[in-house]
């Protein structure tokens, strides 16, 4: 039966359509370099196609659909660059970068990176900071700082994150918190873990935003809930800066804010999980708090073994709360035997990293003679040290090692200087004293109105031998007023 003449037409018609379709689509595949094989790539890449040229040398690369061969990939590269390929002249850069083929030589690698970099291939422009950043004799941070910039610009994660971390830490760069806040946010925003930690780091702080502890803890959980499996790795230091130990892992915060039920519901359980998970992976901080939870039974039965066990490792790593709490058990014999021998290594370890608490501990076993031969002279060395840290314990102890006399001189004036430092900093028996020396005139020229003064902080503070004292001295006969 003969079709219909429309039927026929429209027939035609669809089968036109379909030649059409085929040809458009064997000419792209034949003309795509990303997509057509290695025998199409070669003869366009020996014809001049500078597309083919460049797919030509990542395939030998690669090892894409021949074998793996570098010096044919950068002879293929060279030819595309010199048609002014970018991603060529990229990967000539990445290659000397990494030394592919050729013997590693970053100066040669930031020569090619900038011919792509000035027109304005992201990557390139990343590489070529990265070089100036970390990988030249003399490094130049400012000329890093405006490469990371140019690929920040455009939306390039890791260079907003390297943006924002040169801001913060003042590196190429004037120092500016806000600066950095605002770079580390758009690489958090896009997921970045390092971004989403400082962000969080710089609200829990206050540099450069109001403190805002609510927001801090938002980006911490961020961070924190990328928790597969290298992210322990990723976070174990915050790359390129070098300053791991002042900000440290985010599990370890996030464990901090379980653990104390800070703006979160209290819960040993999951602080005791995340510490765990890094106090294994060598993290020094959750070692400590892991010890520390065994020591005190938080979350877990008390097991002052495994305590110390956790204290070992995260003690010689360096840490000195890990000293310290280390020292102490073998001090007090705390779930291991006696040892003042270990006790007073750690104990000088923790001192010599400035650790207030086991300079004062030392002065008092050298003041006693506990484990020690007694010696006075160091006890006093010790007590000082802590005491110069702003530690009112130990400033109101050397205050009245002065006042007493006590292996020193009697000297009423070096008494006054550490009880008026302990006072300086709310510690109200210290401010009772102090009011007393001053209306006594002892170690101080005396003064009523000082003493006064201080006499109302320390009623202020609930204590009623304050307000006492303050009543008597305020009598119109010491001729003061409040």
């Amino acid at each position: 039966m003969a079709l219909s003449k429309p039927l026929a037409i429209r027939q035609l018609i669809i089968l036109l359509a379909i030649i059409i379709l085929l040809i458009i689509t064997a000419v792209v595949v034949f003309f795509n370099p990303r997509i057509m094989g290695f025998n199409t790539n070669q003869w366009l890449a020996t014809k001049g196609h500078v597309s083919a040229q460049c797919s030509l040398g990542e395939m030998y690369e690669d090892g894409k659909g021949v074998r793996q061969d570098y010096s044919k990939a950068l002879e293929w590269y060279e030819k595309a660059a010199e048609q002014g390929d970018i991603n060529s002249q990229y990967n000539i850069g990445r290659m000397y970068y990494l030394g592919r083929g050729v013997p590693q030589d970053p100066y040669v690698a930031l020569r090619w990176f900038y011919e792509a970099a000035e027109r304005g291939h992201i990557s390139a422009q990343y590489n070529a900071a990265n070089i100036n950043y970390r990988d030249l004799i003399i490094p130049d941070y400012s000329e890093a700082f405006q490469w990371y910039k140019k690929a920040a610009e455009q939306g390039d994660i890791n260079s907003q994150y390297m943006v924002g971390g040169m801001y913060y830490f003042g590196k190429g760069v004037r120092q500016d918190y806000s600066k950095a806040l605002e770079w580390y946010k758009k690489s958090a925003e896009q997921g970045d873990v390092h971004g989403q930690y400082m962000v969080a780091v710089i609200y829990e702080d206050g540099k450069g935003t109001p403190k805002n502890t609510t927001t801090a803890k938002e980006w911490f959980f961020k961070a924190a809930e990328q928790g597969d499996d290298d992210f322990k790795e990723k976070l174990d230091g915050i790359y390129f800066f070098g300053e791991e130990d002042e900000i440290g892992p985010a599990q370890v915060k996030l464990g901090y804010l379980y653990e104390g039920g800070y703006g979160v519901p209290q819960n040993y359980s999951k602080a005791f999980e995340l510490y765990q998970n890094l106090a294994k992976q060598g993290n020094a901080s959750a070692q400590y708090s892991l010890g520390e939870m065994y020591e005190e039974g938080k979350g877990v039965p008390q097991d002052y073994s495994k305590a110390l066990e956790w204290y070992e490792k995260a003690a010689e790593q360096g840490d000195i709360y890990a000293q310290h709490r280390l020292a102490r058990m073998y001090k007090d014999s705390e779930g291991v035997p006696q040892n003042y021998s270990k006790a007073l290594e750690w104990y000088e370890k923790a001192a010599e990293q400035g650790n207030a608490s086991s300079q004062f501990v030392l002065g008092h076993l050298y003041e006693d003679g506990e484990g020690v031969p007694q010696n006075y002279s160091k006890a006093l060395e010790y007590y000082e040290k802590s005491a110069e840290q702003g530690d009112a314990t130990p400033q109101k102890y050397l205050a009245e090692i002065y006042e007493e006399g006590k292996m020193v001189p009697q000297d009423y004036s070096k008494a006054f200087m550490w009880y008026e430092k302990a006072a300086e900093q709310g510690d109200v028996y210290a401010q009772h004293i102090v009011a007393k020396m001053y209306e006594e005139g002892k170690g101080v020229p005396q003064d009523y109105s000082k003493a006064l003064e201080w006499f109302g902080k320390v009623c202020d503070s609930g204590r009623q031998e304050g307000c006492d004292d303050y009543r008597i001295l305020n009598q119109p006969q010491f001729g003061i007023s409040a």
